[in-house]
């Protein structure tokens, strides 16, 4: 999440400092964070928290959070990929508004990455897939009616290796066995 771009009511330069007050925020109140998993964390808010104890509040309830003085905005996002690890903001919309997070035509939606194989839909919380001892990483998106073959091959060094390391550790045991 982007947060929107923020000033200061009193004409003040905008630091991690910068208290409710001076972007007009009044009185006291609360808002909620609820993850993707449905957890929920509440934030109090009055006119003496600064940008900087909601940052650090945010980060201590799981997500990413920072202000970007040169730019004036607030960025949140969260710490894991996929649709589990989105997040929402609720409840005092002039606080989250005098914030910058009220606007979530600036959010990205966290999403899991799908890919169909044989037939089949199968579905991460990262790029990597692993199915029947097999990992695929996958490092773009096809088209709607795009197709990718996939090939494997026998790896015949590590099978090689396997073999070499069984007969190494069973003369070993038979060398043990017989001192």
């Amino acid at each position: 999440l982007t947060g929107d771009k923020l000033t200061t009511t009193d004409g003040s330069k905008l630091s991690s400092a910068t208290k409710m007050s001076q972007l007009g925020y009044t009185g006291s109140g609360s808002f909620t964070m609820t993850k993707g998993d449905g957890t929920t964390t509440s934030f109090s808010i009055s006119e003496n928290t600064t940008i900087d104890q909601l940052t650090t509040g945010l980060t201590n309830a799981g997500l990413n959070a920072n202000f970007d003085s040169s730019n004036g905005r607030i960025y949140v996002s969260a710490k894991t990929t996929g649709t589990a690890a989105g997040f929402s903001f609720s409840g005092d919309t002039a606080a989250l508004d005098a914030l910058g997070l009220n606007n979530t035509s600036n959010k990205v939606a966290g999403s899991n990455a799908k890919i169909t194989l044989n037939g089949v839909d199968y579905e991460s919380n990262s790029n990597a897939f692993t199915i029947n001892g097999m990992t695929i990483t996958v490092k773009g998106k096809t088209g709607t009616d795009e197709e990718l073959s996939l090939s494997t091959d026998t790896d015949y060094d590590k099978i090689y290796d396997n073999i070499r390391n069984f007969f190494k550790e069973y003369n070993t045991l038979v060398n043990e066995m017989d001192s």
